[in-house]
């Protein structure tokens, strides 16, 4: 196994700064510098290899005399808590994460201390660092710093994935006939969950305004939507190449749950077919929500949905039942 070193024992003995990751200049943290003060080998460092736009922190370093940058990046309880993970199994997942790059073959460093900050507020910071020493040639250093920043990024980007649940993200498709309360229940989810929330009329709607359509939802009008909804499939797809692009939006995002408002079950189909992600279907029903007369509302019943939710009863209750639902839905993907 690879050594790791422990990064409070470290810095300020043996490993100094001489930047910021905002490529500040500074001697050890004691005085600033101009560009021209740098020793000739960090300068070339500076010049050509610092970025302050890389995922990992870059830093100007130096370590038991040696010049060359560190890459590093920060794990919080902040940032667990924003996730609703434990902080513990946040820092062991970083600990392994330089274990891993500590075994790689690369003549470099490998730093880590938990709690390498710790506040009056309660907050805490720990630390993963990379030190990439000068080389002879550039492409030597090139070389061992381009691999370096990969499998620190790639670890990041792992820890990130894991707090983050990304193979957790669904996309829920919604459906019911109009006047049931979708948009209400997912306002109120909204309010504890990441969301987003898209509907295949969408580009319909814009092209019904042309028209001369007011917003107004009567019956004439949703017969209206309906059918130029029809018409726009059957031309060129847009409103399902609309909710396809949504999704691979929502797909890098750091969102909980897509919704996305489908009434037609071919469409509804269509959909979950064109997309790779995690899909669930969500039918919502409501005591008195009857037939509209369009093709689109009446036909809300015709597909197998993963979910059926009873939105009958005031807001505040339905709403948490929903939550509780989103909730199951959610923590589904661990199975």
């Amino acid at each position: 196994m690879g050594i790791i070193l422990d990064y409070n024992e470290e810095v300020g003995k043996d490993l100094y700064y001489w930047s910021n990751s905002c490529g500040e200049l500074h001697y050890h943290g004691e005085r600033d510098l101009e560009p021209r003060e740098l020793p000739e080998e960090l300068a070339g460092l500076y010049m050509n290899f610092w970025k302050d736009t890389y995922r990992a922190y870059c830093y100007l370093a130096e370590y038991k005399g040696t010049y060359g940058l560190t890459l590093e990046c920060l794990y919080s309880n902040d940032y667990s808590d924003s996730f609703d993970a434990d902080y513990d199994a946040l820092i062991e997942r970083a600990h392994k994460a330089a274990e891993e790059i500590a075994n790689v073959s690369l003549p470099i460093t490998v730093f880590f201390s938990k709690d390498t900050e710790v506040w009056g507020n309660g907050h805490r910071e720990s630390q993963l660092a990379v030190f990439v020493p000068y080389a002879d040639t550039r492409d030597e250093f090139e070389f061992r710093f381009t691999r370096s920043l990969k499998l620190i990024e790639k670890k990041d980007l792992e820890i990130y994935e894991w707090i983050s649940k990304k193979d957790h993200q669904t996309v829920v498709v919604i459906n019911g006939r109009g006047g049931v309360g979708k948009d209400a229940l997912i306002e109120e989810a909204s309010k504890s969950f990441r969301i987003r929330n898209v509907s295949s009329i969408d580009p319909v709607k814009k092209v019904a305004k042309h028209c001369g359509w007011d917003g107004t939802k009567d019956y004439k009008a949703r017969k209206f939507l309906s059918d130029l909804k029809r018409i726009m499939t059957e031309y060129n797809d847009a409103p399902l190449t609309y909710c396809v692009h949504a999704a691979d939006l929502f797909r890098v995002s750091d969102d909980q749950f897509l919704f996305v408002h489908i009434r037609e079950p071919q469409e509804i189909q269509r959909f979950k077919d064109a997309i790779p992600d995690r899909c669930v279907t969500l039918l919502v029903k409501r005591d008195g929500a009857g037939a509209t007369g369009n093709i689109s509302d009446d036909g809300v019943d015709g597909y197998d949905y993963d979910h059926i939710f009873d939105n009958t009863g005031v807001l505040d209750e339905s709403g948490k039942r929903f939550c509780d639902l989103l909730k199951k839905i959610w923590e589904a993907g661990d199975e």
